[in-house]
């Protein structure tokens, strides 16, 4: 899906926007509003994943510290990596959220 987003982007980008018609201008912003609207799903998604994650890494770091032992170690260093990939997938997706609208804003703005 990213790789559809960024075409998009790019083909906005590249759109002698003047030059469409009322009629066009409409549907890519109808398009638009669909991607943004299906990656803030997403962004939720991801949220309700890292908050996930994170009750995950209080149980486990509260049974590291009633029961210190090296399997527990590794259960809280498995939860630590999963928080960061997490956070940098939400940041992935945001970063491109923010694209959308700023291509939205493009066709708002050559009205």
């Amino acid at each position: 899906m990213d790789k559809r987003i960024r075409d998009r982007l790019r083909r906005i980008e590249k759109m002698e926007i003047e030059l469409l018609s009322d009629e066009e201008l409409i549907n890519e912003k109808k398009e638009l509003l669909i991607l943004i609207k299906a990656v803030q799903n997403e962004l939720v998604r991801k949220m309700i994943l890292i908050a996930a994650i994170i009750v995950g890494l209080a149980v486990s770091l509260t049974g590291l510290f009633s029961y210190p032992s090296a399997p527990m170690l590794g259960v809280v260093l498995v939860f630590v990596l999963l928080f960061i990939a997490s956070i940098m997938i939400y940041y992935q997706k945001n970063s491109i959220l923010e694209e959308l609208y700023k291509a939205s804003d493009l066709l708002t703005i050559k009205e």
